[in-house]
């Protein structure tokens, strides 16, 4: 059976959708959906992705301060394995904002891995912090947003690739740019998806 995410992701692609018109609050009342062999997507402003391996799992962006705690229920809802590796794409508010949860769980801590400039780009936004907030006011309908959001900062960064082991599936980050200077893609061989 095809996830309802890859379904409306192909409409979208198609031209038969707009992608505002994806019922997100609908596609998460059945909490996290796998759209290939051992990886899941949450689907909100900043998708969340998880990937299960033989040595735990490992987040591609943590999503954002207001679904935090909603995500992470439906991640350990699909998976009780612990997180080892959690991947921020970019420095966006939308992306790196939902760690606390996991940070509280016990066992070791999470290794948050970031391209190098992220955390000057945190910095930097910190500095912004109003401005910041209207942005993301205005581009992502965040009503009283608080800038910075809760945010962890990277233990591990990388400058142009980085390959990270859960065992079975290597995560093979490779930096861009995009609408931040410090993006990363992730390429998973194993799985055939990035």
């Amino acid at each position: 059976m095809e996830s309802p995410i890859l379904s409306y992701a192909d409409e979208v692609w198609r031209g038969s959708v707009r992608p505002e018109d994806v019922p997100y609050a609908e596609l998460r009342r059945d909490g996290v959906q796998e759209i290939a062999y051992g990886v899941a997507m949450w689907p909100a402003c900043g998708n969340v992705y998880v990937v299960r391996g033989e040595d735990g799992l490992g987040l591609f962006d943590t999503g954002d301060a207001h679904e935090a705690e909603q995500s992470y229920r439906a991640i350990r809802k699909w998976s009780a394995e612990s997180l080892k590796y959690a991947i921020f794409s970019r420095s966006r508010a939308d992306r790196l904002a939902g760690m606390e949860e996991f940070d509280a769980e016990p066992g070791p801590r999470p290794l948050v891995v970031a391209q190098e400039g992220l955390a000057h780009g945190l910095a930097q936004r910190g500095r912004a912090a109003g401005y910041n907030a209207v942005v993301d006011l205005r581009e992502q309908g965040f009503p009283r947003v608080v800038w910075p959001p809760p945010q962890r900062l990277p233990d591990l960064t990388y400058r142009d690739r980085l390959s990270l082991s859960l065992g079975d599936v290597t995560f093979q980050l490779t930096h861009a740019r995009g609408d931040t200077d410090d993006a990363t893609w992730a390429f998973l061989p194993e799985r055939g998806c990035c």
